[in-house]
């Protein structure tokens, strides 16, 4: 009896143990494809070369960003050319700003930022069509509901002019702003002929509440 239940024991050790080992196979070979989907995806734009970084692909190490990819694209078709500051704060919350369930901001303060989001929006579409080919989680949707407050702010509006109107709590507002701030240092830092005006837009917002 001792000797049967020993045997069992030792079945079910093997049986675990020849599964971790397909599973640890599948996911290698997950990875080795997912790794090899996302060069595809970076090729297609312009990021990589064979196994080497173009120019495009520089920038792109400059971005801690979710929307990385989508951003460099952005900045690189001119996305930001000609924007004042407060339309440039405008469209960079797009790439931070993830709304609550409730809320139903998409207002845009100016018809020029508005065309704007209708671009990024077009290259999204081009890069979740080119992530879903390959199998590959499609990066989320830019959201404009932050863009009225950020154009307010970077217009040197004062705080109490204009949050008792919406619904975005003094917390989450500086949080945002904070996180729009990092994003144009990036560009910054990515891009010289953005220098001056990112550096002008992170003068005009960085400011106590």
């Amino acid at each position: 009896t001792d000797h049967l239940r020993a045997e069992r024991r030792l079945r079910r050790v093997e049986q675990r143990l020849s599964r971790a080992r397909t599973e640890s196979v599948r996911t290698g070979e997950d990875l080795v494809r997912d790794f090899e989907a996302i060069l595809d995806v970076l090729d297609g734009w312009g990021c990589v070369d064979g196994w080497r970084l173009t120019p495009r692909g520089e920038q792109l190490r400059f971005v801690y960003n979710e929307l990385d990819l989508l951003l460099t694209e952005t900045v690189r078709r001119g996305g930001f050319t000609g924007l004042s500051l407060a339309e440039t704060a405008a469209l960079a919350s797009v790439f931070v700003f993830e709304p609550r369930l409730d809320d139903q901001g998409s207002q845009w303060p100016t018809d020029e930022t508005s065309r704007r989001l209708d671009t990024v929006l077009t290259l999204w579409e081009e890069l979740t069509a080119a992530e879903g080919r390959h199998r590959l989680p499609e990066t989320r949707r830019p959201e404009p509901g932050f863009a009225v407050l950020a154009h307010r702010w970077a217009s040197e509006h004062d705080l109490e002019d204009f949050l008792e109107d919406v619904s975005v709590s003094p917390g989450d507002f500086v949080r945002v702003c904070r996180q729009i701030l990092d994003l144009v240092r990036q560009i910054r830092d990515a891009w010289p002929e953005m220098q001056e005006s990112a550096t002008a837009l992170i003068e005009a917002m960085d400011r106590g509440v």
